[in-house]
């Protein structure tokens, strides 16, 4: 009876892997056994995981995922790639090892991770293939990796599981949150105030590029000029300590991704003072206390290795 019912289910989800990935009704659902079949024989054929599946086999990645396992692996479709900008010829561009490191990225050697085993607490820690951590969510919002919705769960085969990610990749976390801020010129006024902040009683530079984990809330340039800064100078002859409480108003402790926060919720910032996200449909805002407009959210789930961030086009007030 066990038996029975262990084929079943792997019969259930070698159906559903085919609606999933869309195959070419020439390759025929018959010829996969169960029992038999690889993660890597399931992408092969797959007609909308095409990027996946050249990345795999340009760094030998099938070969492995073709192995006893077991594997999780999250599985990103060639639209989810390409809204990135990323098809089968860009990835031709694409060092050996860069991308080797990604596809890593997106396996969990040693592990069947099913939707009813996605850990309950938010942001859980998992470590990847290639040594790195993405950080699970299971709400009544569904499955996330890394704030990104898993669209398609539970696929099952012979040596594993396939989880499928439909809008977006993952990608290694390359640095501190400092380090995402320098590296984007939209934030070199954040980057100027920070460094500005340091030089008083408080050292936010010190900070951000702790361990963390933590939140940053970050402003862009255009946030910093509609509070008053307009140039850099502006910012270098501002009150560090008054820069310093600012700044540290805009750093939440913890890692908290879009999909693990509640349509209005309220966070206690370093300051010891709190800010209010508020959802609306597809629509996020922060709310700081003296603030007398809400900050319309950019971009979300910034990932650092010490956190995350999000940006908002405006500079919040405690």
């Amino acid at each position: 009876m066990r038996i029975k019912s262990s084929f079943s289910r792997i019969a259930a989800g070698l159906m559903v892997a085919f609606a999933m990935f869309a195959c070419n009704k020439s390759n025929s659902p018959s010829g996969i056994n169960g029992n038999t079949s690889t993660i890597s024989s399931i992408l092969k054929v797959a007609t909308n995981a095409t990027i996946f599946y050249n990345g795999l086999t340009r760094t030998g990645l099938d070969t492995v995922l073709s192995g006893s396992g077991p594997f999780t692996v999250f599985v990103p479709t060639d639209s989810a790639f390409g809204s990135y900008g990323i098809n089968n010829v860009t990835i031709a561009n694409i060092s050996n090892d860069s991308l080797r490191k990604i596809f890593l990225y997106h396996i969990l050697s040693g592990v069947r991770l099913l939707s009813t085993t996605f850990p309950q607490v938010s942001a859980s820690k998992i470590i990847t293939a290639n040594g790195d951590s993405v950080f699970i969510s299971n709400n009544s919002a569904g499955l996330f990796v890394n704030g990104i919705r898993v669209s398609s769960s539970d696929i099952i085969v012979g040596n594993g599981i396939i989880q499928g990610m439909g809008s977006r990749p993952l990608f290694p976390p390359t640095g501190n949150l400092m380090d995402l801020l320098t590296g984007d010129t939209t934030f070199s006024y954040l980057v100027t105030a920070i460094n500005r902040a340091s030089q008083g009683t408080t050292n936010i530079l010190q900070e951000i590029s702790s361990t963390g984990p933590y939140t940053l809330l970050a402003p862009v340039n255009s946030g910093f000029r509609q509070y008053g800064f307009q140039t850099l100078d502006d910012i270098n002859n501002a009150n560090a300590d008054s820069l310093a409480r600012i700044l540290q108003y805009h750093l939440i402790p913890g890692r908290n991704f879009a999909s693990d926060i509640s349509s209005v919720e309220g966070f206690n910032t370093v300051l010891q003072d709190s800010v209010q996200f508020i959802t609306t449909g597809i629509q996020r805002q922060i709310k700081g206390n003296g603030s007398d407009t809400t900050a319309n959210v950019i971009r979300v789930n910034l990932l650092a290795r010490n956190g995350v961030m999000f940006s908002i086009d405006q500079v919040l007030l405690p």
